[in-house]
């Protein structure tokens, strides 16, 4: 993707990001956000160029969001939505995350036990789950997405066109494995896309797949 199209795909989510900030009250710009085991939280956590960082057991009612740093989650805390613009985001075991989870250009990754209540978006970055639970859909652009250990996805999975390029070079992967089943449709909103969904080790896809190989292992 050139630099003029990636600014053209990343300001409209810059600007509201920054339209969130101005009226927060928590902001901090260059500086991370650390939230010590047990802490709960009423207000939102929003930074820029730097991290969030919320510990073990942690209760926050307001929203996650980040511009160039990355957000992690410990384990048994419950949260509400999570947005990162350039970094990753990973939660820890028993996470429950009574929103949906974000990102632009990193990847995301859910370790065991965790419930999101509904989606899990990215446009260039990977997404991991490991025996969670997705309330909504799973949506990229450019990601491989890996459903592994039981994971459940309530809707779809969906491969979205990318906006004003052609670059389709880059192959998608969907793993379905380990007893893991997508309840939904498998998605391919472009036929130039190349997609492979790879189903293994009693992973299943319970709808349709449209505009993609499947491989069965």
């Amino acid at each position: 993707m050139s630099k003029h199209k990636l600014i053209c795909v990343m300001y409209p989510i810059i600007a509201l990001f920054l339209l969130f900030t101005v009226i927060s009250c928590n902001v901090r710009i260059n500086k991370s956000i650390h939230i010590p085991d047990g802490k709960s939280v009423s207000h939102s956590l929003n930074t820029v160029n730097g991290s969030i960082y919320i510990g073990s057991d942690c209760r926050i009612k307001g929203d996650s969001r980040s511009i160039n740093g990355k957000i992690q989650v410990g384990r048994n805390s419950e949260i509400s939505d999570l947005e990162a613009i350039n970094g990753s985001i990973s939660l820890d075991n028993d996470v429950v995350v009574h929103g949906s989870i974000k990102s632009v250009n990193g990847s995301i990754r859910c370790e065991r036990g965790c419930n999101i209540y509904y989606d899990i978006y990215t446009i260039n970055g990977d997404i991991d789950i490991y025996n969670t639970t997705v309330g909504d859909d799973i949506k990229t652009i450019n990601g491989d997405i890996s459903l592994l250990d039981n994971s459940v996805v309530e809707n779809n999975i969906i491969i979205k066109r990318k906006t004003g390029t052609s670059d389709y070079h880059h192959t998608i992967t969907i793993t379905v494995t380990e007893g893991s089943i997508v309840k939904g449709d498998i998605l391919v909103h472009t036929d130039k896309r190349k997609v492979r969904v790879v189903l293994s080790e009693g992973g299943k896809v319970l709808g349709n797949i449209k505009n993609a190989e499947v491989i069965k292992e």
